[in-house]
């Protein structure tokens, strides 16, 4: 595959990040055996952690939009880390 020389320069730099399909993760475990959760399960962790557990019957993203409303983005992104 060709990479576009910005492309390349980006990612030499580690300005670039990878992303990856939403089944990625799925089946993968930390380094103490903890598995990353599922869609409705982080949904819900953000639900708990910044709408005061409101709005789990909701999908993931206006979860995520209102959860970022409330506080920030890179908020949001530290805890989902």
């Amino acid at each position: 595959m060709d990479i576009p020389s910005y492309l390349e320069e980006q990612i030499r730099s580690g300005k670039v990040a990878l992303l990856l399909g939403a089944g990625a993760s799925l089946g993968a475990v930390d380094g103490s055996g903890k598995r990353a959760p599922n869609m409705n399960e982080l949904r819900d962790l953000l639900a708990d952690r910044f709408l005061g557990g409101k709005l789990k019957g909701r999908g993931l993203s206006q979860v995520a939009e209102l959860a970022i409303s409330e506080s920030s983005t890179v908020i949001v992104q530290e805890a989902i880390t």
